[in-house]
């Protein structure tokens, strides 16, 4: 009877107790698992379009379906009117999972749809989100635009100093070609005042050589009778 007693005990201590004690703890787990609505989807749409409302002082205090639905279509990648190829779920199909979380009250007939507390803490950590998102994609923006600013300006910088060498290279060219002429230039002035010389040095060789063959050619005359550079005879009366 006592090892009965004990065997049972036991049994009750490893079979009933523990299992439930694990469940217990599973079930604790799930409990407090937060929800995240996806991206774009229906309830991500849902919940951040009444939070935005609520933001407004003049926001009545509710939405109907199809004020929601339409201020919800640009943040949700599927429709809310028109379900996808192949389905009958549209993005406002999300709504049930919404309000039986606790999220959205629906009230009233027609009805109306507005958040619950944990709906409007849930829609602050969204749009939170959104506008880290938003910040982060700005910077990436901004980078990428001051990258592609860079390597523009590495690109003109580039194309200017090719320019530059070019146009100095062409001035090179354009200054050994000018030197070239001058100096050619020069060399004709050279050789036309060389010409001039050797011009002036035949003329007054023959100048000479005719005064010298007047002189031989004419009888002798009156020292007193001058002759002219030209070989004329001056008289004097």
């Amino acid at each position: 009877s006592g090892l009965h007693d004990i065997s049972d005990s036991d049994g009750s201590d490893t079979e009933t107790v523990n299992p439930p004690q694990k469940k217990k703890a599973r079930a604790t787990s799930n409990s407090v698992r937060e929800y995240v609505p996806a991206y774009k989807s229906g309830s991500y749409a849902l919940i951040l379009t009444l939070y935005n409302c609520m933001q407004d002082a003049e926001f009545q205090g509710y939405l109907t379906k199809s004020e929601l639905s339409h201020k919800a279509q640009p943040l949700s990648d599927k429709s809310f009117t028109v379900p996808d190829p192949g389905s009958r779920y549209t993005a406002w199909s999300s709504m049930g999972t919404l309000i039986k979380k606790g999220y959205i009250l629906k009230t009233n007939s027609p009805a109306r749809y507005t958040l619950t507390d944990e709906g409007c803490q849930l829609g602050q950590r969204l749009y939170a989100a959104d506008v880290q998102d938003s910040s982060i994609n700005d910077i990436s923006s901004q980078r990428s635009r001051s990258a592609d600013s860079s390597h523009i300006t590495s690109v003109n910088m580039k194309h200017n100093l090719q320019q530059r060498s070019k146009e100095r290279r062409n001035s090179e060219r354009s200054f050994s070609s000018s030197d070239t002429v001058d100096n050619l230039q020069q060399h004709n002035v050279n050789n036309d005042e060389e010409d001039a010389d050797l011009s002036m040095a035949v003329t007054e060789s023959l100048l000479s050589y005719s005064q010298e063959k007047f002189k031989r050619s004419s009888p002798p005359s009156n020292s007193s009778m001058p002759i002219s550079l030209a070989g004329d005879v001056c008289h004097t009366t």
